[in-house]
């Protein structure tokens, strides 16, 4: 008579779940903040595009609404020539649209709010050299942007108007993005090495 055998149906020791749910903790921990660079990397990305497009209909809303006799008219029936965009303050995440009969001065002085931007991510703020910042455009010539110059460092390489693009906690981001854009409705997205 053979002897039996003691260990043929041999299961899984608790030291070895334990040991396996260790390597398994271990492994999750340390992807953890690599899967939150690329969740705020993509946050980061779809304001950048936000902006961009904001940017791009107040072009376009110059062209449609251009013309030459005063004659474009908005909400209350006042023709104005100016229609922009102000951020007003500082990692703001969403900015107001505006329209006015005035060029000069950020806010300008007769600024009418006729809308607002949708809300970019919590994890994700707007950065410009000056607040408040204004982006015009002159409804009678709508090819003409009127913006402050961005002279910080940025990457907005030769475009002269500039916004960036940036994570509320960059620590994990090693890239900035930015819309740069210039008099003559030129828009072009930018990521590179943050300044």
């Amino acid at each position: 008579m053979k002897p039996a055998q003691k260990y043929g149906n041999r299961g899984f020791t608790l030291i070895e779940l334990l040991i396996t749910i260790g390597i398994i903790l271990v492994l999750t921990a340390a992807l953890i903040p690599s899967f939150n660079s690329v969740i705020q990397t993509q946050h980061v990305k779809v304001a950048q595009q936000q902006v961009k497009d904001d940017i791009r209909n107040l072009v376009n809303k110059g062209f449609t609404y251009n013309n030459f006799d005063n004659s474009v008219q908005f909400g209350s029936g006042t023709g104005y020539f100016y229609y922009g965009l102000i951020i007003e303050t500082d990692m703001a995440r969403s900015y107001k649209f505006f329209t006015s009969q005035v060029a000069s001065g950020c806010p300008p002085s007769d600024m009418t709010v006729v809308g607002k931007g949708n809300d970019l991510p919590s994890d994700v703020g707007l950065k410009v050299i000056s607040l408040p910042y204004c982006v015009e455009v002159n409804v009678l010539k709508p090819d003409t942007i009127i913006a402050a110059t961005d002279t910080s460092t940025n990457i907005c390489t030769g475009m002269p108007f500039c916004i960036n693009i940036t994570p509320v906690n960059a620590s994990n981001v090693t890239d900035c993005y930015a819309v740069g854009f210039n008099l003559y409705g030129g828009i072009k997205t930018f990521q590179g090495a943050c300044p």
